[in-house]
């Protein structure tokens, strides 16, 4: 090794080290309530096992059991879309995502099978046109998924942080990261084998100087403490705000145009204090429960005035729009109103 080769191997190594600290410092800020800081710990221990494989590879490639490190390293990325999904979506959602440990359970599954069934040793040419194509391909899904959900989400995020150092430039740049990297292994072929191991390590001291910067740790690996200054409240006191909250709403869900400062100001509790109970308590935002609330009136009327029109029980409950009324209602009940409604007038019939 000379030179450049040497610096390219220190900066490699580097980054697998430091990705490899990085993983055990997220699972050290994970509590039994914040999956979302296991599945970063799960991202990065992933992503340093894929690219030591890269230079195991590129650097020593006449060591013992060298196919061994291959096949795991490869295995590895098909946990690296998987994770990077649950992480992004639980970030924005607050809750983790639906049938995730499924999905986990089954990619391990796989990994396993493969591993005893296959070896890279012996099925060389299996790997490289069947199981390599196919881990890029579940990759890629993944990286569409990740980019569905913060196209959708991303201007919603509440910017704690100053400048560039807030929580939107670190979802992005964490999804454009791992992009970046699924790019240079699956041009690999075309440019040099260990762009990828580059890309990686750059985007880690980008990753780390942006989540490190001041209140941006908190924010990012402590949303709940972050937005809510660290106050708990208990359970029977934020039983107590939902009772006032639901004899509010009673008088006020009529109100198209109700925010949740109206609500908290008509209730006398602050906006942030009952916005913590919803989130916290009842795993819901002020728009989910309002947005649920008023379905449940809908379903009331529908069972009681067979005289309204949909659209006029809609506006009566609250809905400013047809399209958010039917959106609203098919998602709390699966069904469409005029769905519901049949269904009704159906156990109506047979009750006669």
């Amino acid at each position: 090794m000379q030179g450049g080769y040497y610096l390219l191997f220190l900066f490699s190594c580097v980054g697998v080290i430091n990705a490899l600290i990085l993983s055990i410092y997220f699972l050290s800020r994970s509590s039994a309530d914040n999956i979302q800081n296991r599945f970063l710990a799960g991202l990065f221990f992933v992503l340093s096992i894929r690219i030591g494989k890269s230079v195991i590879f590129y650097f020593f490639e006449d060591i013992p059991l060298l196919a061994v490190y291959l096949q795991i390293g490869l295995s590895a990325c098909f946990l690296i879309g998987p994770l990077l999904y649950f992480y992004i979506y639980k970030f924005f959602h607050q809750k983790a995502a639906p049938y995730w440990w499924v999905q986990l359970f089954l990619y391990l599954l796989i990994i396993t099978v493969i591993y005893f069934r296959f070896p890279y040793l012996d099925f060389r040419v299996e790997w490289k046109g069947i199981f390599i194509p196919m881990i890029h391909i579940q990759w890629f899904v993944y990286l569409l998924l990740s980019g569905r959900e913060i196209w959708r989400q991303v201007n919603a995020l509440e910017l704690k942080g100053r400048g560039f150092f807030n929580k939107k430039s670190w979802i992005i740049s964490l999804f454009m990261g791992i992009s970046l990297i699924w790019l240079a292994y699956v041009s690999s072929h075309f440019i040099s084998y260990m762009m990828g191991a580059l890309c990686f390590s750059f985007m880690l001291y980008v990753w780390i100087f942006l989540l490190l910067m001041g209140a941006n740790r908190i924010n990012i690996l402590d949303p709940a403490q972050a937005k809510y200054g660290g106050k708990e409240i208990l359970t029977p006191e934020a039983e107590r705000i939902m009772d006032q909250l639901n004899f509010t709403l009673e008088q006020k869900y009529q109100d198209s145009s109700l925010t949740l400062e109206d609500i908290s100001r008509a209730m006398g509790v602050g906006k942030h204090q009952l916005s913590q109970v919803l989130n916290e308590h009842y795993n819901i935002n002020f728009s989910g429960y309002i947005r649920k609330f008023r379905v449940e009136k809908v379903k009331q009327l529908i069972q009681t005035h067979d005289k309204y029109t949909l659209q006029a029980i809609g506006e009566e409950c609250g809905f400013k729009a047809k399209s958010s009324f039917y959106t609203a209602f098919k998602n709390e009940t699966g069904m469409t109103p005029l769905q519901f409604k049949r269904k009704v007038d159906r156990e109506k019939g047979s009750d006669l």
